[in-house]
């Protein structure tokens, strides 16, 4: 434990910069408010999804709050040489369309929908929006790692390193779980969670459903090695290059507008855990401790919730 406060009483006292957070909850905050105010992720944006130029609604939409960070970081700090730098400007590009690539892919869906059953139909699609991630996470940074970095041998973060993660287990038993039991009580959690809506199985005996929900689960909670390798990965890696300890709160920036749609407590943590994460992984060199926390979490949500419910 007291590696990870030396990490984090580091990065407040030494290297955090409070004008910088200053100028990005000008913009998060209004944002926030916006988008729960109208629904307009879930209520406006989702609308368009079955349009042909929904892809690039979402790629609009996320880089929105990258760019605003990265603009922030340039003017702010006199670092307008980077405006000519060709590959950090592919990839201020190229982490948006990941994300607006994976919001908008529904071919597994059109697949599902031909599936009569309609629980097994649920949990199709319920499980495939996960696991499509290696299509549209992974893979692409697989592609970016072997034409640009392959010389890198840590990929990242994901090479088996030794880590000591008896700190996260403090940090995701002492202070997390006492918060998810807490917040399993409010309507906007309850509605959220669990991901699997157990409801789709009322009435169905349990050695006939569990298997499936079981496999959702397992799936789910690996999904979160790519979400990890995105946004404590290879977003902090690269833009570390170019931005220095700020590229984590310009990560974080985008990571709180990913949550956009989930229950609002939720997202405006998303942003300081992501911030966590982003110096953990940054100074650990490994993503491991993360996934254990986010996948716990995770974990902890889904149970939680369905305790309540139970």
């Amino acid at each position: 434990m007291n590696k990870i406060y030396t990490l984090l009483s580091g990065y407040i006292r030494y290297e955090i910069k409070a004008t910088y957070i200053y100028y990005l909850l000008l913009f998060l905050i209004p944002a926030i408010a916006l988008n729960y105010y109208y629904n307009f992720e879930n209520g406006i944006l989702n609308s368009f999804r079955d349009e042909w130029g929904y892809f690039f609604l979402c790629l609009l939409y996320y880089s929105i709050p990258l760019l605003y960070a990265v603009l922030v970081y340039i003017f702010l700090y006199n670092k307008k040489q980077l405006l000519k730098e060709k590959k950090f400007l592919f990839l201020i590009l190229f982490f948006p369309v990941i994300i607006a690539f994976d919001e908008a892919f529904n071919f597994h869906k059109q697949w599902v929908s031909g599936i009569e059953n309609e629980i097994v139909r649920y949990y199709a699609k319920k499980t495939l929006n996960h696991a499509i991630r290696l299509l549209t996470f992974f893979l692409p940074i697989l592609v970016y790692y072997i034409f640009y970095e392959k010389q890198n041998k840590n990929f990242y973060g994901l090479a088996p390193s030794k880590v000591d993660l008896k700190p996260y287990l403090i940090m995701l038993f002492g202070v997390m779980m006492p918060l998810i039991i807490l917040a399993s009580y409010t309507t906007p959690f309850q509605e959220a969670y669990p991901v699997f809506d157990m409801s789709k199985v009322e009435g169905i005996p349990l050695h006939e459903y569990w298997l499936p929900v079981f496999t959702f689960e397992v799936v789910y909670l690996f999904d979160f090695i790519n979400i990890e390798l995105l946004f404590r990965g290879i977003m902090i890696y690269t833009l570390y290059q170019y931005m220095g300890i700020e590229c984590v709160l310009a990560v974080s920036t985008l990571y709180c507008t990913f949550h956009f749609g989930k229950p609002m407590a939720e997202t405006i943590s998303s942003f300081i855990g992501g911030t966590i994460l982003g110096v953990f992984s940054l100074r650990t060199q490994s993503l491991y401790g993360g996934i254990m926390i986010h996948a716990g979490i995770a974990l902890m949500m889904d149970t939680s919730s369905l305790f309540q419910k139970i």
